[in-house]
């Protein structure tokens, strides 16, 4: 898994989202609070435009930085 590109904060941990190619695909990983803490991933483009909205893996109740730091048991 690579990260392409991750927005970080002050101590340089990855917030709110990143794009990653793992596995010979791009995805969008996302977090939000919105509606609780949740962090989902998304198929994208090598961009980050997401390609479809329906969520390929993460979940409520974990940060952007823990699905990626198991990023491959995070995907369904």
């Amino acid at each position: 898994m690579e990260i392409i590109k991750a927005e970080l904060n002050n101590e340089g941990t990855p917030v709110n989202k990143a794009l990653v190619f793992y596995n010979g695909k791009y995805y969008v990983v996302s977090e939000s609070s919105r509606f609780g803490l949740e962090t989902l991933i998304f198929p994208s483009d090598s961009e980050g435009k997401v390609t479809n909205y329906v969520e390929v893996g993460g979940g409520r109740g974990v940060k952007l930085h823990e699905v990626l730091a198991n990023f491959e048991n995070e995907l369904f």
